[in-house]
């Protein structure tokens, strides 16, 4: 957007309370961005999480194209006008999706944020497919009737697509990938209730324990968890005995370890009779 606002002012010169405008506009997040620079290149275990966690793929554009197609096909309406008015506002817009589309297919510095970029395509989009909706489709429609309803039919289709993705959950809302068993949740319950410490559990579960407690895991989000993978596989070997278990506990200061059925393996007998106990979830308090 700073980008944006740049070319169309330098493009476009506004008077200088337009500037000043700008610049306090730009004024405001400042010191947000700049102790976020200063916190990135400062901290080395920042840097080396960001480094862990880069995902620089462009989005597939088959994808993108049908995600966003009613938008960008009535955007599309309104790109000659703007090209043939090039007004500040329209050379912003304009001047928006192309350095979008740069920083989401071209390598860049911001290319590890792409997906986040993503949020910022579709007001452009809506705009310029307003203006191409009422200066350049409905002029050429005869009928009143017609330049009444058209509008009114993109708004209900739009609606009707929100409704969609709010209602379709409901029609797989019972599927294991949203829902969990009774047990994990009294389990996870449980932990939230006891004093806070490192739990082992594999991701599928450590994934939802700061959620329920303040508990921190030793593997969870693949994202948000560092060498997730190989923490993963370790997690694997101990829980199913491949590993010494109570080597591990001592060595990454274990408190609470978290047993499931789905491991296929039996109950690691070495740590006792668990403290919360059912037959496939089970969780040892250590200490």
């Amino acid at each position: 957007m700073g980008g944006a606002t740049a070319l169309a002012l330098l493009l476009r010169p506004a008077r200088p309370r337009g500037w000043i405008a700008a610049a306090i506009a730009f004024a405001i997040p400042a010191p947000y961005i700049l102790y976020s620079y200063l916190a990135f290149i400062g901290n080395p275990e920042v840097q080396r999480w960001t480094f862990h966690s880069k995902n620089a793929l462009p989005p597939e554009s088959i994808s993108l194209f049908f995600a966003i197609a009613p938008q960008l096909l009535l955007a599309l309406t309104g790109v000659p006008g703007a090209l043939r008015r090039r007004s500040r506002e329209d050379l912003f817009l304009v001047a928006w999706l192309v350095l979008l589309a740069v920083i989401l297919y071209l390598p860049n510095p911001a290319g590890d944020l792409r997906r986040r970029f993503l949020d910022g395509l579709y007001l452009p989009l809506v705009v310029l497919g307003a203006r191409g909706l009422y200066d350049s489709v409905l002029p050429r429609l005869r009928s009143l009737r017609a330049r009444r309803l058209i509008p009114f039919s993109y708004v209900a289709f739009a609606a009707v697509g929100s409704a969609f993705l709010v209602l379709a959950p409901l029609a797989v809302a019972a599927s294991p990938m949203y829902s969990m068993p009774a047990a994990e949740y009294d389990g996870l319950n449980w932990l939230g209730r006891e004093p806070a410490g490192r739990v082992l559990a594999m991701p599928g579960v450590g994934l939802y324990i700061p959620a329920y407690s303040s508990d921190t895991v030793y593997v969870g989000h693949y994202d948000e968890t560092f060498d997730y993978v190989n923490k993963t596989q370790t997690a694997l070997k101990v829980l199913t005995g491949k590993e010494d278990i109570e080597q591990f506990i001592s060595s990454n200061e274990i408190r609470y370890v978290v047993w499931t059925v789905d491991l296929q393996t039996p109950p690691p007998a070495v740590l006792g009779p668990p403290a919360y106990d059912t037959p496939d979830f089970k969780i040892w308090k250590v200490f």
